[in-house]
């Protein structure tokens, strides 16, 4: 019996000697919008991704301006929308934050914006009885656009 026990001793202590254990990194990825997409809207623009921890808040710059954060849900997803980004190459960089406000992952993408034309009729006002001829006026907002009505 004794010479059973010491077999099974040392097979767990190569068990210890060979198993070596393996910590998950922390990371964070940017889903939405895709590395290097090209013609995405810019107005509003969502950013979507998702981080390995849930409850931490994830940091986000375009370019080198901070636009705001986020908190991952409960399956470590999370989503931020801005306002008025306008055509050109940026880059969109997420920031996972721990409790102290440490960086513990970052990434980094670059897309293209390139946003729809808007144009916008001044007159006549919505709804107005006109008479014959009609004179239309707006704005466009892109120079030297050319409308046709």
């Amino acid at each position: 019996m004794m010479q059973h026990q010491k077999r099974y001793i040392l097979y767990a202590l190569f068990l210890l000697a060979c198993t070596s254990v393996v910590q998950a990194e922390d990371s964070v990825w940017i889903l939405y919008p895709e590395d290097r997409a090209a013609s995405i809207s810019g107005n509003p623009l969502m950013l979507e991704g998702r981080a390995s921890q849930v409850g931490f808040r994830v940091r986000l710059t375009i370019n080198t301006t901070e636009i705001g954060s986020a908190i991952t849900d409960d399956s470590g997803f999370w989503s931020f929308t801005t306002y008025d980004v306008w055509d050109g190459l940026y880059t969109a960089t997420a920031d996972l934050m721990d409790s102290r406000d440490a960086i513990i992952a970052t990434t980094t993408i670059s897309f293209t914006v390139h946003n729809p034309p808007i144009i916008s009729i001044e007159n006549p006002e919505d709804g107005a009885i006109v008479g014959n001829p009609v004179t239309v006026s707006g704005r466009a907002s892109l120079p030297l656009a050319k409308v046709i009505i």
